[in-house]
């Protein structure tokens, strides 16, 4: 299945978009982390034979930022 996704930024919203393939079965409103190319393949489990550079490789349970507020795996989970 393939998912859109928004990068984190903090303090405003992104408009900026990615379509990435989700072989993990993450839900919608999840943090995810997404990898490209060779990582994304490597990911997939398809090796170099497919068109893919985009991937989720991790969903996110807990992120500490540098200015040390925590992040959760949905935004209303955040401190």
């Amino acid at each position: 299945r393939l998912l859109v996704v928004q990068p984190f930024t903090t303090g405003k919203e992104s408009a900026e978009t990615i379509v990435a393939a989700d072989t993990l079965g993450a839900g919608v409103g999840e943090r995810v982390l997404v990898v490209f190319g060779r990582a994304a393949r490597h990911c997939i489990g398809k090796g170099h034979d497919i068109g893919f550079q985009t991937a989720i490789s991790a969903i996110i349970d807990r992120m500490e930022l540098a200015d040390g507020r925590t992040v959760g795996p949905v935004s209303s989970e955040d401190i």
